[in-house]
């Protein structure tokens, strides 16, 4: 099984809304019970629930993401699940074939590193969104798992 991750460009509010849009859907029709409490939507275009432009790639792969500047093609060696069958959790373990990262994010005179004085991705840790270890904005996935409130980032910021 041949799987695209896409890196989205810094934490911008652009990025932030992108990955907001699409935390509560999923793309399998029969919604788990748990997952629909949680306020979980079937949607079978997330390019289009999310304002995403899909990019061909070339035959039997799956489409990239236009927007996104760093995407990695990867072959899933292993599936674990997490909590037992029922919990619909699982782990992957992916082995990578090949990456894509916009000309931009290249460090000058280095063209086989990024430069990561231009590439300050968003990161969700625990269902909420992170830039480096600040607290960057609420999300939407927290609140549907009824995860204990952050302070604000402002407040973040202030400590």
């Amino acid at each position: 099984m041949l799987v695209w991750v896409c890196h989205f460009a810094e934490h911008a509010p652009a990025s932030f809304r992108i990955k907001n849009r699409l935390a509560l859907l999923t793309g399998r029709p029969d919604v788990p019970e748990y997952k629909r409490a949680r306020g979980y939507t079937y949607e079978p275009d997330k390019f289009a629930a999310a304002g995403l432009t899909p990019a061909p790639l070339g035959a039997s792969l799956p489409c990239g993401v236009t927007e996104s500047p760093i995407q990695i093609e990867g072959r899933v060696q292993s599936i674990h699940q997490i909590d037992g069958p029922e919990s619909g959790l699982r782990a992957l373990e992916v082995s990578v074939l090949r990456t894509r990262v916009d000309d931009s994010l290249i460090m000058t005179n280095h063209p086989t590193y990024i430069d990561p004085l231009r590439w300050n991705p968003l990161f969700m840790k625990f269902t909420e969104y992170f830039s480096g270890a600040t607290l960057t904005r609420p999300s939407s996935l927290a609140r549907g798992w009824s995860m204990p409130p952050l302070p604000a980032p402002d407040a973040v910021a202030a400590c």
